[in-house]
């Protein structure tokens, strides 16, 4: 059984979406088998190896995708537990001098549409342009400067009906506490994203619902995320223990009806959003 139904979307020729904060390759024994019996129409993932992509097309049964970096972080086949669980602080290591960089693979990371029809009218953005050439080894203590900040978007078509999907990883800061950074940086990638008229935007926002960031997002879409909902963060796997923070958003202009959504549990750090989604 899927989380929802395949055969829903049928009755009106609608889109199954999952947005998903992979963490990497650090949980594929787990969301992988979750990915692959949802068949989603198209997944939105943040934090992912480039050099998984194929691999994920493949074992998923995605062929077309837009992938955009962000930054390089230690890389590591799954089986390699040493590096698997130290993938962030080996490259804050690397970026800083004072771990060799000879002795690992920095792996080119960021977000990725993966669809099973093919994507068209498809767009990178780096609403910090500093990154649009140039990637940078990730270092926890110097976000600002090494980690790109970028929103991606294509249309896919399901049964004839066109959907535009974007999505993003948000400019990071500490405790979730909005900055200058944010609010310059959501100024730029929204008034991009204007030109695309109606779309479905999903990502992880890195900020808190009910924040000043989020509160923005819902002013000028709509926020489809349940309010009995409290926490995008999993309880088992993120490292923030005991905070409940909706920081993972699906957002929507007024063109399209989300129809259902569930946050799924125990994929990686961050819960999976699924919807179905509808064109008014």
């Amino acid at each position: 059984m899927t989380v929802i139904e395949n055969d829903a979307r049928l009755l009106t020729n609608m889109l199954k979406l999952i947005s998903l904060n992979i963490e990497l390759n650090k949980h594929f024994e787990r969301n992988i088998p979750f990915l692959k019996n949802e068949s989603a129409d198209v997944l939105c993932l943040q934090e992912v190896f480039e050099s998984d992509i194929s691999y994920l097309q493949q074992v998923l049964g995605y062929p077309h995708v837009l992938f955009a970096p962000m930054s390089q972080i230690a890389y590591a086949l799954p089986s390699d537990e040493r590096i698997r669980e130290n993938h962030y602080s080996i490259a804050d290591g690397v970026a800083t001098g004072s771990i060799n960089s000879d002795e690992y693979i920095m792996g080119n990371t960021g977000i990725a549409i993966l669809s099973k029809t093919p994507l068209s009218n498809s767009e990178t953005f780096y609403y910090l342009p500093l990154f649009e050439n140039e990637l940078h080894i990730h270092n926890s203590h110097g976000r600002g400067t090494t980690e790109g900040r970028v929103v991606i978007h294509a249309d896919v078509e399901v049964d004839a009906k066109k959907f535009t999907i974007a999505t993003t990883h948000f400019t990071w800061t500490p405790k979730g506490e909005p900055d200058e950074a944010q609010r310059t940086d959501l100024v730029t990638m929204m008034n991009h994203l204007k030109k695309l008229d109606e779309y479905i935007f999903c990502g992880d926002f890195n900020a808190p619902r009910g924040g000043e960031i989020f509160s923005q997002l819902s002013q000028k879409l709509h926020d489809n995320i349940p309010l009995e909902v409290t926490s995008t963060l999993d309880p088992t796997y993120h490292t923030a223990k005991g905070i409940e923070v909706v920081v993972d958003g699906l957002f929507t202009t007024p063109n399209y009806k989300v129809r259902q959504v569930a946050l799924v549990e125990e994929v990686s750090d961050h819960k999976a959003i699924v919807a179905i989604i509808d064109t008014m």
